[in-house]
């Protein structure tokens, strides 16, 4: 992973999204009138509809952060399957950082949406993972043989981010990112940079790393 810089919220996303949202996770009864949280509420994902995907707000949310998910640091380009550039199936979501279910009064606010590769969304699910706003990217190192993750320190020294490091590496790790970073890597690392930096920012960075250590 590498640290990605948080958007700007589009100007129309008060109106469209929180301000609605807010209304029926009130009405719902998962948040007083404050917005805070109701303590003991069971609550049913299945009912706090999906208003941040709205087709202006999701076209702006991924256009905002160049198509590329946050964790995978890897750019889909689903416009585009016939190309080399479209190196995975699916689209970008957007993911809920903290999750609804258990921070339902979050699930309209713009700060916690982070761009996510649909895949490793649906991996992710409710778990928590470095948040891809604020993480070191020290904290992992990419392997030069099999192109996974794995924590860049031992658990002894810090073990409760070693279980959260630990834990995204799971979600970042499969045999089709590994086969994508490696060919990726393969194809651009002797090319072009600057392309190979725009749509691989996170191995780009990892592998320069290789030539420091």
């Amino acid at each position: 992973m590498i640290r990605v810089v948080k958007q700007k919220e589009p100007d129309q996303f008060d109106a469209l999204v929180r301000k609605p949202g807010l209304a029926l996770l009130k009405q719902l009864g998962y948040v007083d009138d404050a917005g805070a949280p109701v303590v003991g509420m069971l609550i049913k994902t299945t009912e706090i509809k999906d208003k941040w995907n709205l087709e202006e707000i999701r076209d702006e949310f991924r256009k905002s952060y160049n198509f590329t998910c946050a964790y995978l640091g890897i750019r889909i380009l689903t416009r585009e399957p016939s190309s080399r550039l479209s190196v995975k199936s699916g689209d970008i979501n957007i993911d809920h950082f903290l999750p609804k279910v258990l921070h339902p009064q979050l699930a309209y606010e713009w700060d916690n949406y982070r761009p996510a590769h649909s895949t490793l969304n649906s991996k992710k699910q409710a778990r928590l993972l470095c948040d891809p706003f604020t993480v070191d990217p020290n904290w992992f190192f990419l392997d030069r043989d099999d192109f996974w993750f794995y924590p860049s320190f031992k658990s002894s020294d810090n073990q409760q981010l070693y279980s959260l490091v630990l834990d995204t590496c799971s979600v970042l790790n499969d045999d089709d990112y590994a086969a994508i970073r490696k060919e990726a890597y393969d194809l651009y690392d002797q090319g072009d940079q600057d392309l190979f930096r725009v749509l691989y920012p996170s191995l780009y960075h990892h592998t320069r790393r290789w030539n420091c250590v």
